[in-house]
């Protein structure tokens, strides 16, 4: 099928990550691996893609329509990424605007970030029910829900019901669709873009002898939390810093401070944007050469792999203190 092969980091930009290396016919770019020590040399076609991601099945509309609907956006914003690798380019206004968009759902469209929000959903989902078996009156309505219901009477007693539910945790487990968790983020992509188009942007080259690198998860958002810092949400947080690297020489820096729309990066930029790169990748980092110094990188924070999605501690009290959710809360501190 010619939808089926779904790339949720678009094949067109990594492309701009490969080159032709020797013995080799087509381009191709360094795959490393967080959960193994052997880079190896793969497609654009074939890396960063799961087949039917993207397929739908909802009345009145396509299987295929959501992927057409990524690729026509890709088609608007391949362009304008190209001449931003041109010397001397700027973030024009019209760009900025549809360059946000394409951003906010690349973000969102990620198999890292349906993860994310099927951890936050689990979470939300057992401190509600825990609520429910708390309070006598919501308890019993759910109990009548409940039965209404059940064709058949239930094997268990209400008592016993409301006894497992205090303990929600240890006696039920919270399990979603694919295509919830896969689609639900992308209602955040409004929120995220008017957060992108108030920042400030800058493309920053880099010096001869540095590359920026990319990833299975390329858009990278860092921001002040307490006295450290956090990765992954956090797009309205006064301190976020987001990087995107559009090649191997340029890279896309927005803030809310650094007011200069193009710069010539120094090699310590480099070596943090791409340190920040490895940290933020679900498992997947991409280059357009072999390097031990990726190589030792990808390893010095391959632990990362094993980190929990979300301070679930936080996000109860949040719930607690009823504060209103954040678009994007931000995944737990990996460094």
């Amino acid at each position: 099928m010619k939808y089926k092969n779904n790339h949720f980091v678009p094949e067109f930009y990594l492309k701009s990550f490969s080159v032709i290396h020797r013995g080799d016919r087509t381009p191709k770019l360094w795959a490393y691996d967080k959960e193994s020590e052997e880079p190896r040399k793969q497609s654009p076609k074939n890396t960063a893609n799961i087949n039917n991601l993207y397929t739908v099945s909802a009345p009145g509309v396509a299987s295929t329509d959501l992927e057409i609907a990524f690729g026509k956006q890709e088609s608007g914003v391949a362009p304008i990424l190209a001449k931003w690798q041109k010397p001397g380019a700027r973030p024009e206004v019209d760009e900025i605007s549809e360059v946000a968009y394409f951003l906010a759902l690349l973000h969102l469209r990620n198999p890292k970030s349906a993860k994310f929000f099927e951890a936050m959903a689990e979470v939300i989902g057992a401190e509600r029910a825990k609520a429910i078996a708390s309070d006598d009156v919501r308890f019993d309505k759910f109990w009548q829900w409940f039965l209404a219901k059940e064709t058949e009477p239930p094997r268990i007693t209400k008592e016993h019901f409301r006894k497992l539910a205090f303990n929600f945790d240890e006696n039920f487990t919270i399990k979603f669709d694919t295509k919830y968790t896969t689609l639900s983020p992308l209602a955040y992509a409004d929120a995220i873009n008017n957060e992108l188009k108030k920042m400030c942007w800058c493309l920053c080259s880099a010096p001869k002898e540095r590359n920026f690198i990319t990833s299975d998860f390329p858009v990278v958002v860092r921001f002040g939390k307490g006295k450290n810092f956090a990765f992954g949400g956090g797009f309205g947080h006064p301190t976020a810093q987001v990087t995107f690297p559009i090649s191997p020489k340029v890279c896309l820096y927005l803030s809310r401070t650094y007011r200069r729309k193009a710069v010539l990066a120094d090699s310590s930029f480099v070596k943090e944007a791409n340190r920040r790169m490895v940290i933020n990748a679900e498992r997947y980092i991409f280059a357009s050469q072999l390097s031990e110094g990726i190589e030792k990188l990808v390893k010095k924070y391959s632990y990362t792999r094993q980190l929990p999605r979300l301070d679930k501690a936080e996000v109860i009290e949040n719930m607690r203190k009823r504060k209103p959710q954040q678009s994007h809360p931000s995944l737990s501190k990996p460094d």
